[in-house]
């Protein structure tokens, strides 16, 4: 019996080379991930859908004249700096979806969101990685992202998603690699602040990150509580958590707000939402003023959309967003069309519902038994289920709450736990059956992943389809 739980401890030990970046599956999971992401980038050389936003955001940056948005900065300024590097000029006309590029330049701003998107196909093998997954199961979580139709749609426009996606899983992946070093050492501080700063630059992007972070937040202060009995051990863990994960990560996020600002020296159009002392305050008060506005423009979002949906419709890939369409010759059409991978958000959706039945059986033995009997194998997927159930749930709950227009892409932060679960689940079944088996389970999977990819490739890559395709019916 020990002999067991000592093989299988051991198979569950996260790795901790660093060469681990080098590791084959990373280095083929990136580019697959950039090939597919490129592939006719160019197309449609049409404005699409938020670029008609971003777009212009990037160009007010390049010109120095204010704007006002609802999120925070760090991902226009991303946008901004690439065309500043690239020598792009703010020539262009995203007033409008449908507008015509009259140059190429607008292909770099899309290259950059789908760098981030291959980035962050190897960070989630990399996180599922140093959360003790096999690599069978951590290739098979980035394969889901690898090949899901919403996230290579957000990655291969003029948006700021796919840097929150990639941020939030480099925020997951610091974290648990912090939770792999032994506590309070020099390695484990450095990693604990690499998550601060991986905190900071997604919640700079969209505060939507915030319920991962949440979550992440409540899962180390239950993690540190047993410690209370000892007063200064306790009091070290907290002040390290304080600095690494409080204090960095708001130098970080002000840090971004004071560059906006900086790089918008000339009256714009943003002008109108901000008050008139506005221009004459230092640079702390325009920051709480712009923070002031955001938070009332964001509750003020009441008004209907034709493409609303809701939080329910999601997990079950329901509630798409038609971006683009263009009517073609010989009665065709083209359309990029936000939803998701029938199968990657099917098989998410099953695994988070296993997860908790797992989760509540998991609890049930350590009542019985205790939480310090438990063998090793079953108190960590305790932990990595109850970790990634409540990043899951917290990320639906402010779209319970709220009564706004919600839209599809709000899901995805969540999805993202819910395929870190997928994988948990995967090897909680079938990590100890032999090799034959686990390959061919993900096999099959990875195949049907791979055909519900081919489906629907069309909605990202604005093929052409015959008016009467049973892909317009079914999925727009």
């Amino acid at each position: 019996m020990e002999k067991n739980a000592a093989k299988t401890a051991q198979k569950t030990k996260p790795f901790a080379s660093e060469s681990s970046f080098l590791y084959e599956p990373v280095k083929m999971l990136f580019i697959l991930a950039l090939a597919i992401r490129l592939y006719q980038l160019p197309n449609p050389s049409q404005v699409v859908f938020d670029e008609v936003h971003f777009g212009e955001f990037t160009q007010a940056y390049l010109s120095g004249k204010y704007f006002f948005d609802i999120h925070p900065p760090l991902g226009k300024l991303l946008l901004a700096g690439i065309a500043y590097l690239s020598g792009y000029e703010p020539v262009v006309d995203f007033k409008k979806i449908g507008n015509s590029y009259d140059t190429n330049k607008y292909v770099i701003l899309r290259a950059l969101p789908a760098l981030f998107g291959a980035l962050n196909v190897s960070l989630m093998y990399l996180a599922a990685r140093n959360m003790g997954i096999s690599k069978i199961a951590s290739v098979l979580a980035a394969s889901m992202l690898l090949l899901d139709i919403s996230h290579l749609v957000e990655s291969r426009l003029i948006v700021t998603d796919s840097f929150l996606f990639c941020f939030l899983t480099l925020f997951l992946y610091c974290y648990l690699k912090s939770r792999s070093c032994e506590p309070l050492s020099r390695t484990h501080r450095r990693w604990m602040m690499a998550t601060g700063i991986a905190l900071a630059c997604a919640s700079s992007v969209k505060w939507t990150a915030a319920a991962s972070v949440g979550a992440v937040a409540v899962f180390e202060f239950l993690s540190i509580l047993p410690m209370a009995s000892r007063p200064f051990l306790f009091m070290k863990h907290i002040i390290v958590r304080a600095v690494m994960l409080l204090i960095v990560p708001f130098a970080v996020y002000l840090s971004t707000f004071m560059m906006h600002i900086y790089l918008l020296p000339y009256s714009g159009p943003g002008d109108i939402f901000m008050t008139p002392e506005w221009r004459s305050k230092n640079i702390l008060d325009q920051i709480y003023e712009l923070h002031r506005t955001m938070f009332a423009a964001n509750a003020g979002v009441t008004s209907e959309h034709p493409w609303a949906s809701r939080w329910w419709q999601w997990p079950v890939n329901s509630g798409g967003i038609l971006y683009w369409v263009q009517d073609r010759a010989n009665d065709t059409i083209g359309r990029i069309y936000l939803t998701g991978n029938p199968p990657v958000y099917w098989v998410a959706l099953l695994c988070v519902v296993l997860s908790l039945v797992v989760l509540l059986f998991l609890v049930g033995k350590a009542f019985e038994n205790g939480y310090r009997r438990l063998v090793h194998t079953d108190a960590h997927y305790l932990k990595h289920f109850f970790l990634h159930l409540m990043g899951y749930v917290f990320n639906l709950i402010p779209f319970v709450l709220v009564a706004r227009s919600m839209f599809l892409y709000h899901y995805m932060p969540a999805l993202i736990h819910a395929v870190l679960l997928t994988a948990l689940v995967f090897d909680y079944f079938f990590v100890n059956r032999s090799k034959n088996i686990q390959f061919g389970i993900a096999g099959v999977l990875l195949a049907v992943f791979v055909a519900g990819f081919i489906y629907l490739s069309p909605f990202v890559y604005a093929s052409s389809l015959d008016r009467n395709d049973t892909r317009l019916k079914l999925w727009t």
